[in-house]
C-alpha cells in the first residue's frame, strides 16, 4: 500500500512531526546524486472518526451477544446428541430393546 491511499483512509489526520536530514552527495548505479535535503512528515490518524457512536457501539454489542448465545446454544445441542448417541452405543443391546419396549407399552 503506497503512503497516499494509506493516508486517503482516514478523514482527519494532525501532522505531528516533520523531519528534515542531509544526505551527503553520493554514487548510485554509477551516477553522481548531488547532496540534498529530505523531509520525512509523520501524522497521526484521527481515531475518534474511527470509532462507533454509542448507539452503533451498543447494536454491536447486541448482535455479538445474540451470535456468542446461538453459537453456544448450537455447541449445546451438538454435545448432548453426541452424549446420547454415545450412551445408546455403550448400552448392551438388550438393554436398548427392553428400554424401547417399555416405551410403547406405555
Amino acid at each position: 500500500m503506497s503512503r497516499l491511499s494509506f493516508l486517503t483512509l482516514f478523514s482527519l489526520r494532525y501532522r505531528y512531526a516533520e523531519i528534515r536530514y542531509h544526505r551527503p552527495e553520493e554514487m548510485h548505479k554509477g551516477r553522481l546524486v548531488p547532496a540534498r535535503v529530505e523531509t520525512v512528515v509523520l501524522f497521526l490518524p484521527d481515531v475518534w472518526s474511527l470509532s462507533p457512536t454509542r448507539l452503533e457501539w451498543e447494536q454491536l454489542q447486541a448482535a455479538y451477544r445474540k451470535q456468542l448465545s446461538d453459537k453456544i446454544a448450537d455447541e449445546n445441542k451438538d454435545e448432548s446428541q453426541a452424549l446420547s448417541s454415545l450412551t445408546y452405543n455403550l448400552l448392551p443391546k438388550h438393554y436398548i430393546y427392553a428400554l424401547q419396549s417399555s416405551v410403547y407399552m406405555c
